[in-house]
């Protein structure tokens, strides 16, 4: 357990052990709660909370407000969350205890003080959610700025139950004594009531902002609020209840703003701007009607007189309480009084001076927290570009630093307005000041002396790191935030600066790769940086990353003993997700390497995939993408042995199953299309090869995989992919004997074509032209003891569909997604009708194909094999024109098929500056031997004797002019080859080594035949 966590659990057990178990017991605890909540430990509060629900833990009061101070710690909690979802998770957690509270409760105040503070929290949600519309589309602002005005409707419910419930606790305590404790009850109750109501008409201002400006909706709203406000000053009208009543007519006067009635917002914003500001309680809203009065007179052409008044305010205020957000405010408004009047003047000098003493304003509001402070920075980018503020000079480096943070603001001021549409020029300006700021802070640090502090001087390197990252110059950026982090790894920048190194030297990397120059310094400054960062840092999220850096590189470079050295130095409780993440590289090195891969080293890497994934799942952490793709590798891999049920049950696996998951709708999955649609094609691969196979689940998950996958040509290639598994796991089957379960597999994976083709009603090209290619591979892949009969349906469902598309494109060429689309039918249309033995029909296809395009090696070649099997399976002179070619043209006379000799001539011409084409001349040259041989076996005495011969010769010739015949698999086939016609002769099969004269490495020029 962390020293951390089990000084809190310490400290709660202590709390518990000495808390006084007496009626007061409820008043101290809320005490106690309190003075976390004000420290902001607001975990440790519910923990707390937590401890107090166990039995006997505290007494009946205690107990009775424990809802009551859960609810107030997660609305206090969720002011400070970022995210909108966890402050919206808070809220919607401290409305249930709420509800329990109240419901069994009957303590007035506590349910009026959970009702306000509940409202509080949602006004101030409805007015962030109404800000941020601001940036959405069209259709989503409207829904935003609706979910706000219910939320703000709600609170105005809840505090019309709070005052309620206040004023029912006030009953009993109208007739105190005063001076007594009842009579300080009772005048807290009342500033609560008061506080309530005006919240009740604030709630009103806001819901009438959600409306447009020159609504109807929104003056309405704006003169109720008005005359709320109005009706609260005349209630309130003393400094008593903190200024409530003061409060009510400075929001009073900014409605009447609002609504254009500048004189009588006028005289609000004068009376309270009046009140003493000797009273701390009224300092602030003095400066609050100080900026709204500054803000009137400009808009009623009175810029002057609001900037002179507004200097002579701005002169009394302390030091200490100028960068307070309402003084703040006050500057930003004088600011905009101050271009008002530039804007106007005529002389350039008093122009020049307006404007500086605007952008010094502006600058002012812009390093403080306040309403107006993003509208301040994007001003100040304007006045500094017309200033000419980006030639100045800083003389120290702390007027170097500031000058360059509040370029750095105006940066992301910028950023924010291109976003929201204030600033169609955003990237330029944006661009622009931040260039400005990195000239600022490099000329912060060449400033810098012994006297900077240290805090402050590694700031500005840290944003300067920053900014060399925004502008491209990662060399700087990487050697910068290396230098802060390896020297000065005690700063709080120290974390972040390492980690905008580490991304740095990546991009580096990367950049080396791609120029295909060495990218030995980045890795060799990658891997120093995180073995630094894993021993600065140990334990640390951080230090795990730089972990999984290391064992990135060590996986990228294929240096996967070097992961396993890695690995041995990361703490135990932390090794699992790493060792997943190796144990995935593994598999995928394996899966890679294909039939090189033994089934040793793929059974070896399986099973430390399986080890690691179950280490993984045995930790108390949530479900990340690493351990869902661990289990989608696995199941592939069981697969490929065989294994479907136990791939299913990996699949459907609650906890880690990618198929379970993308079901759910979980979103560690449903953030990765890539990794969704994969976990579907498995599953359909799965589900097929079970006995029997689960075709109606398969069909279900194809539904699910065309909703996920809105792009037909992506859906297409997903199920391309599952065919092309689908194969060679057949294919896989049939080289181990499995004869049955090919069959099997390929029966299941066709009824699922079939099904496909049934529900595809509208025609789709790409998805026929998948299914008949489908059918074409089924049928191609069952050889040996496969059953004829469906190796012949399979062919007759692949011929039939693609004459179907080739119809369709003969008649509306259009209908063709492109004029390769058509040709790539009509000659796997050939391939079916060769398939099924109709090999007239088949030639005439080929033959069609080649008037068009005579180049088409592919069309040549499986017309070549068509001639050659009719003529192994009927006439023996096809034999002869499978070598010398068939099917004269009519516009040429040359033969339109040009047989294996003239793709011997051609491959082998064309092969000496194209080596892909290697392969095709020895291909070429291997079958014009073996129909010699095939001719041979249908012929008989001299007839026979001469083909045997003319085969053997052509074997004999290649061999001496090319001694390894092309390679490993293509010299075991000419050994295979001369080995049947050495027995068809009578003769000792002893193959290749018949011949003994060696033979030069490099392609003839010519073969002459005997």
């Amino acid at each position: 357990m962390p020293i951390r966590r089990i000084s809190t659990v310490l400290l709660l057990g202590l709390a518990l052990c000495v808390w006084p178990r007496r009626s007061q017991a409820a008043d101290d605890t809320a005490e106690f709660l309190d003075a976390m909540r004000a420290a902001g430990h607001y975990e440790l509060a519910l923990e707390y909370l937590d401890l107090l629900e166990q039995p006997g833990r505290a007494d009946p009061a205690v107990r009775e407000r424990i809802p009551y101070e859960r609810a107030v710690t997660q609305l206090e909690h969720a002011q400070t969350l970022s995210s909108q979802s966890a402050r919206e998770a808070a809220v919607n957690n401290a409305r249930r205890d709420l509800k329990a509270f109240t419901e069994a409760n009957q303590a007035p105040r506590l349910v009026a003080e959970a009702n306000a503070k509940l409202a509080g929290v949602l006004i101030n949600g409805a007015g962030r959610r109404a800000a941020a519309a601001e940036r959405l589309s069209a259709g989503e602002r409207n829904a935003e700025i609706e979910r706000a005005r219910t939320d703000i409707q709600e609170s105005r419910r809840l505090l019309d139950q709070a005052e309620a419930s206040y004023e029912e606790a006030l009953e009993p305590l109208k007739s105190v004594q005063p001076g007594s404790p009842e009579a300080q009850q009772r005048l807290q109750l009342r500033f609560q009531l008061a506080q309530s109501r005006l919240s009740n008409a604030r709630a009103l201002n806001e819901l009438a902002k959600t409306y447009p400006s020159d609504s109807n909706e929104r003056k309405q709203l704006l003169e109720k609020a008005a005359k709320d406000f109005a009706a609260l000053y005349e209630k309130y009208d003393t400094q008593q209840s903190a200024g409530i009543g003061f409060y009510a007519h400075l929001y009073e006067g900014r409605c009447y703003q609002e609504l254009g009635q500048h004189r009588l917002a006028d005289g609000c914003f004068e009376v309270v701007a009046s009140l003493p500001t000797e009273d701390p309680s009224l300092r602030r809203l003095v400066r609050m009607a100080q900026t709204s009065l500054v803000a009137g007179l400009t808009a009623q052409d009175e810029a002057g007189e609001a900037l002179e008044r507004g200097a002579e305010w701005l002169d009394d205020i302390p030091r200490k309480e100028q960068s307070q957000p309402a003084v703040l405010a006050l500057k930003y408004e004088l600011g905009r009084a101050a271009i008002t009047l530039a804007d106007a003047a005529t002389d350039k000098g008093k122009t020049e001076e307006l404007r500086r003493q605007a952008r010094d304003l502006f600058a002012d509001a812009s390093r403080g927290f306040n309403e107006h402070q993003s509208d301040a920075r994007l001003k100040l980018v304007a006045l500094n570009d017309q200033l000419g503020a980006g030639q100045v000079d800083a003389a120290t480096f702390q007027e170097a630093y500031q000058m360059g943070v509040d370029a750095l603001n105006a940066v992301f001021a910028t950023q924010l307005a291109a976003r929201t549409g204030q600033d169609d020029a955003g990237g330029d300006s944006a661009q622009q000041e931040r260039l400005r700021a990195l000239a600022l802070f490099r000329q912060a640090l060449r400033l810098a002396d012994s006297e900077t502090p240290l805090p402050r001087l590694n700031d500005a390197r840290n944003k300067l790191s920053y900014l060399y990252w925004e502008t491209g110059d990662y060399l700087s950026c990487a050697a910068l935030a290396e230098f802060l982090a390896t020297k000065h790894p005690s700063d709080p920048a120290a974390e972040g600066a390492t980690k905008l190194a580490m991304a740095a030297f990546e991009k580096l990397r990367i950049e080396a790769e791609q120029s295909g120059e060495s990218t030995d310094f980045a890795s060799d400054h990658m891997v120093r940086l995180c073995k630094f960062v894993t021993q600065r840092w140990a334990g640390s999220p951080l230090a795990d990353s730089a972990f999984s850096v290391l064992l990135s590189t060590a996986i990228r470079d294929n240096r996967l003993d070097d992961a396993r050295t890695v690995l041995e130095n990361v703490p135990a409780e932390r090794r699992a997700p790493l060792e997943l993440r190796l144990a995935l590289a593994g598999w995928e090195q394996a899966a890679r390497s294909g039939a090189s891969a033994s089934p040793a080293e793929r059974r070896r890497a399986a099973n430390d995939l399986e080890s690691a994934l179950n280490a993984v799942t045995q930790l108390d952490n949530d479900v990340d993408v690493t351990a869902i793709t661990g289990a989608l590798f696995l199941a592939q891999a069981r697969l490929s042995d065989g294994a479907a049920a136990d791939a299913v049950k990996l699949l459907e696996d609650r906890q880690i199953g990618p198929l379970a998951l993308a079901k759910q709708g979980a979103r560690t999955i449903a953030d990765n299309p890539g990794l969704k649609a994969e976990a579907y094609r498995t599953a359909l691969q799965a589900y097929l090869s079970m006995t029997p196979p689960r075709t109606a689940d398969a069909m279900n998950v194809m539904g699910e995989l065309e909703s996920a996958v809105e792009d037909k040509q992506a859906l297409t290639r997903i199920f391309f992919a599952l065919g092309v598994q689908l194969q060679r796991q057949i294919e896989e089957l049939q080289q181990a004997g499995k004869t049955a379960d090919a069959q099997r597999v390929s029966g299941a994976f066709a009824e699922f074509v079939a099904r496909i083709g049934e529900a595809d009603t509208g025609g789709d090209w790409t998805m026929q032209q998948w299914m008949a290619q489908t059918y074409l591979r089924l049928g191609e892949g069952l050889e040996g003891d496969a059953d004829d009969a469906q190796r012949k349906q399979f062919f007759e469902r692949a011929r039939d569909g693609f004459r179907s598309l080739a119809e369709r494109a003969a008649s509306d060429p259009s209908s063709a997604p492109s004029p390769t689309s058509s040709l790539a039918v009509r000659m796997q249309l050939g391939a079916a009708q060769k398939g099924l033995g109709e090999y007239d029909k088949a030639i005439e296809t080929f033959a069609g194909l080649l008037e068009e395009r005579e180049m088409m090696l592919d069309v040549q070649k499986l017309a070549a094999y068509t001639l050659q099997e009719w003529g192994q399976q009927g006439d023996a002179g096809h034999l002869q024109d499978s070598i010398r070619g068939a099917r004269p043209s009519v516009k040429t006379g040359k033969n339109l098929i040009w047989g294996w000799s003239k793709l011997a001539s051609v491959s082998g011409k064309v092969a000496r500056s194209k080596p892909e084409y290697r392969d095709l001349f020895f291909e070429s040259w291997l079958n014009v031997a073996t129909s010699r041989y095939l001719a041979g076996m249908k012929a008989s005495g001299d007839q026979q004797q001469r083909q045997f011969a003319s085969a053997r010769k052509t074997i004999l010739l290649l061999s001496r002019q090319y001694s390894d015949l092309g390679g490993e698999e293509r010299r075991t086939q000419f050994d295979t080859l001369l080995k049947k016609i050495q027995r068809a002769e009578g003769e000792k099969p002893v193959g290749l080594s018949e011949f003994t004269s060696a033979a030069p490495t490099k392609l003839p020029q010519r073969i002459t035949l005997g």
